[in-house]
């Protein structure tokens, strides 16, 4: 983690009234994330450090795809937060079991996140929690053909959005 240069302390200082500042640094691996921190006075000298750790939850690494620029391209919101509704199913089928997952009697909820677009149709796809590489394939064909109503923002006016989705693959007696 870098130090903050004195002129950023000195604004936020100024700012907010603060006699010291706490910076931090984000990051995933391992299906957790990370957070390290450090608090240091005015002068630059550090109060504390500390690390927080916690197991990603699937809709993070969603996000983070997203931020990475794995998901393509930009111009979408978030669905459910800043104002941006969440898309609503108007068809979504669900998924063919693959012959070996039907044998084995693979059961399991995959998660994935994907934009809806301004038309309802989902693009960019990414696995966030996988249940078999097979099924995962088979999740991301079905969820591709899927039909939404699309996300809209607080004008009512259909956006784009990142959305997280999930696929759960049940075997039926």
């Amino acid at each position: 983690m870098s130090k903050p240069r004195p002129e950023v302390r000195s604004q936020l200082a100024a700012a907010f009234g603060v006699d010291a500042v706490l910076f931090g640094e984000i990051s995933t691996g391992h299906n957790l994330y990370t957070i390290d921190f450090v608090a240091r006075d005015l002068a630059g000298k550090v109060l504390f450090r500390d690390q927080f750790q916690r197991a990603v939850d699937p809709v993070i690494f969603g996000v983070v795809a997203a931020e990475q620029g794995e998901l393509g391209g930009t111009g979408f919101g978030f669905a459910g937060l800043d104002d941006v509704s969440e898309p609503r199913c108007k068809s979504c089928p669900p998924p063919d079991y693959t012959a070996s997952a039907r044998k084995q009697r693979m059961q399991g909820v995959l998660y994935l996140c994907g934009i809806v677009t301004s038309n309802g149709k989902i693009e960019h796809v990414v696995v966030t929690q996988t249940v078999d590489k097979y099924l995962d394939r088979a999740a991301i064909e079905i969820v591709k053909t899927w039909k939404l109503e699309p996300a809209h923002d607080a004008d009512g006016h259909t956006v784009a959005a990142l959305t997280p989705l999930e696929v759960v693959f049940r075997m039926r007696p």
